[in-house]
């Protein structure tokens, strides 16, 4: 259903666009860190030739599979390595 105004102006229904608000976050990694990540990308990108994997992406889904046991293996990891 048209608004008074656009049926008084004619213009019609229009959708605005929101832009993503984000925060850039600095990620320090060891090259050896970055070498674990790129390897961990281009395994992805074998197994899905048709998508483009990014390393952000990959970071991205990993926060999202953190589960209990995940997070617990973290830990542990964190304690023999930090």
């Amino acid at each position: 259903m048209a608004s008074a105004r656009q049926m008084r102006t004619g213009t019609p229904l229009t959708t605005v666009k929101r832009n993503k608000i984000f925060t850039p976050v600095s990620l320090r990694l060891t090259e050896n860190d970055k070498n674990s990540l790129e390897f961990m990308k281009e395994k992805i990108q074998n197994l899905m030739p048709n998508k483009n994997i990014s390393s952000s992406g990959i970071l991205r889904a990993l926060i999202y599979l953190a589960d209990e046991g995940s997070i617990k293996k973290i830990i542990e990891s964190y304690k023999e390595n930090v």
